[in-house]
């Protein structure tokens, strides 16, 4: 999946992804899926905000799976 995003996104290499998810959020794609499911596994299911700042090369990201 992480594949699926970083070429939908115009990135050149899921780590180049990476690293730069880790600049503009401070954590890692897998850090932030596991908190997701922590999260969602409770009795509420917050709203999540968006992704900060990947949206600039126009392609959309949904979170939903």
């Amino acid at each position: 999946m992480l594949v699926d995003i970083s070429n939908r996104l115009g990135f050149e290499s899921p780590g180049n992804f990476t690293r730069f998810f880790k600049l503009q959020q401070g954590f890692s794609p897998s850090q932030y899926r596991r908190n997701v499911t922590v999260l969602a596994s409770g009795p509420a299911v917050p709203t999540l905000a968006p992704v900060i700042g990947l949206d600039r090369w126009g392609a959309g990201l949904s979170l939903a799976a």
